[in-house]
């Protein structure tokens, strides 16, 4: 009544099976064969089940899983970024944002305004720029005259370019081509002169009376010719008048002394004339308002004309290059966009900004798989990420591997698919499927580390299922 069993069994009747891994989670069933407890797998039924996977962590116990660092979620298929720092996008693998239209950066954080933001404007929101002060306009780019250019356009802030024939700080001084002798140029080309002054350019005097034998030459001021005297030298010789104490009556006629003319010597005699002004007495000009010179025929420009000539009272003539009421603007033909002009066609870019007109922004670090927009704000080609357009981007994520090129994984060891979400097994899982590298989820009725030994609940006593 002695048994002595088989390998593989034991007890006194030899009805006992020996698993010699044993079945840490499960019941031996047959010799070294474990039927195991749900959520567990295995030849020792030492591996637990997550029936989903664990995309990016480890099955720690049954349906649990262990995510790797920057994973989170039940089948740790969830990215995580540092601060949930994709403000204006999404996060699509650890760390790693993909911005919304409009925005770029590492946290999408960088506005893109497909026009750039001009002379030192920066870009606050997508396609929205903040003009620095002195400019305005959707990119910047027109300039603002606070006191307005009446008659010309803003061409910089605070600075009018005039239409012909006005001048000024704000276009609003009529330029006369002559001199408004005795007046005030109110229009273009237009004088309006003062009382007793008439004539195109208010040089003719006027004279209420007729200078019966002589002419005027001041507002109601006759010269008689020789030998006639009175206002309107209308009288017969020098001898009620005497001659203005510039001459002496002979015959009844003045004769005048040097410098001074007139029938009754009472007017003085400029050699070479008095352009813009009066004889005031012999070879004395005084000048009038705007003019200079001893015969008033240098125009004044009391704030100076820096790189030009004074052409007329306070107008300005500029030297080539040269703009402004007083040409001390430089001129850039092609402007200036994200800088100043420094002098005629040289620009002084703002930092971040290069190029002849200061268009071409600066990013330090490149745009590997982009384009510069911005200083220092790349906008990425379709599929790539990060601030310099160098971080691939796959939009499933890449469960079990890392990201190469868009759209492209390269799977961990053990896992497979587009995803790198399928797990593989080195060798078939028969009657089971692969849940975990290498490792089978059996069916009913199967165990093994391939799933290929059937299990017999009752054994088989002295024989084999």
């Amino acid at each position: 009544n002695i048994c002595t069993c088989n390998s593989g069994w034991n007890g006194t009747r030899c009805s006992t099976p020996v698993c010699s891994l044993g079945c840490a989670n499960g019941t031996c069933v047959a010799p070294n064969t474990c039927t195991c407890n749900s959520g567990w797998s295995g030849p020792a039924c030492e591996a637990p089940v997550c029936s989903s996977g664990c995309w990016n962590g480890v099955c720690t116990a049954p349906g649990q899983c262990t995510c790797s660092p920057g994973w989170s979620g039940l089948v740790c298929a969830t990215p995580l970024c540092a601060n949930n720092s994709c403000e204006n996008g999404a996060c699509t693998a650890p760390d790693t944002c993909t911005c919304s239209r409009g925005w770029s950066g590492s946290a999408c954080t960088t506005p893109i305004c497909l026009t750039n933001c001009a002379n030192g404007g920066t870009c606050s929101a997508p396609n929205t720029c903040t003009c620095t002060p002195g400019w305005t306009g959707p990119t910047c780019t027109t300039p603002i005259c606070t006191s307005g250019c009446g008659n010309g356009t803003c061409i910089a802030p605070g600075s009018c370019n005039c239409s012909a024939g006005w001048s000024g700080a704000t276009c609003s001084n009529a330029v006369c081509s002559h001199a408004c002798t005795n007046g005030v140029c109110t229009a273009p080309g237009v004088c309006s002169c003062n009382n007793g002054w008439l004539g195109p350019s208010c040089s003719s005097p006027l004279c209420n009376g007729t200078c019966v034998n002589g002419v005027c030459t001041s507002p109601n001021t006759c010269t008689c010719n020789s030998g006639w005297s009175g206002a309107a030298c209308d009288v017969v010789g020098c001898s009620l008048t005497g001659c203005s104490n510039h001459g002496f009556c002979l015959f009844g006629s003045c004769v005048c002394d040097s410098g001074w003319t007139g029938g009754t010597c009472n007017t003085p005699v400029c050699i070479g004339g008095c352009g813009n002004g009066t004889c005031t007495n012999p070879n004395v000009c005084t000048c009038y308002s705007g003019w200079t010179g001893a015969r008033c025929n240098l125009p004044v420009c009391q704030s100076g004309c820096g790189n030009g000539v004074c052409i007329g009272p306070n107008t300005c003539g500029c030297n080539s290059g040269w703009s402004g009421a007083v040409c001390s603007l430089p001129v850039c033909a092609g402007g200036c966009s994200n800088g100043v002009c420094s002098s005629p066609g040289v620009c002084a870019c703002h930092s971040g900004w290069f190029g002849s007109t200061c268009s071409s922004p600066v990013c330090l670090s490149g745009c590997d798989n982009g384009v510069c927009t911005a200083p220092g704000t790349c906008s990425c080609n379709s599929g790539w990420s990060g601030i310099t357009c160098s971080t691939p981007v796959c939009s499933g994520g890449c469960g079990n591997g890392v990201c190469s090129a868009p759209g492209v994984c390269r799977c961990n060891r053990g896992w497979s698919g587009s995803t790198c979400a399928t797990p593989t097994c080195s060798t078939s899982c028969g009657n089971g499927v692969c849940s975990a590298p290498n490792t089978c989820t059996c069916n009913s009725g199967w165990v093994g580390t391939s799933c290929a030994t059937p299990v017999c609940v009752s054994g088989c006593g002295n024989g084999v299922c």
